[in-house]
């Protein structure tokens, strides 16, 4: 795995806050976190839609924000956001569609 700066180099005081190179590994970080957070918080029958909202709007931000290498090439942050929507297309197609009816039939109420 390669490192996004090279490890001798100092980091500048202004430069605490992530660079562009530390996209992939910022964004495979806040899909973890988000990942456990609906884990945690959300009943069973909605994590998976959830999971895949989370992961193909990760996934869709980091390929808006990543470019093209220096040589021409696609960046590492178009594969990680490539992985990041099949696993988000992944957990929708595997979501459970009665819990997801009961929560849209729950909100119409009569008078």
């Amino acid at each position: 795995m390669a490192f996004p700066r090279p490890i001798g180099r100092r980091i500048r005081a202004g430069a605490w806050w992530p660079q562009a190179e530390d996209a992939p590994i910022v964004s495979a970080l806040v899909a973890a976190a988000g990942v456990l957070v609906l884990t945690l918080t959300l009943p069973r029958g909605f994590v998976l839609p959830g999971l895949s909202i989370l992961l193909i709007a990760v996934a869709f931000g980091l390929a808006a924000l990543s470019g093209a290498g220096p040589d021409g090439r696609p960046s590492v942050s178009r594969y990680v956001s490539a992985a990041l929507a099949f696993i988000g297309f992944g957990a929708a197609l595997m979501t459970d569609p009665e819990p997801m009816l009961s929560l849209l039939e729950g909100s119409r109420r009569t008078p």
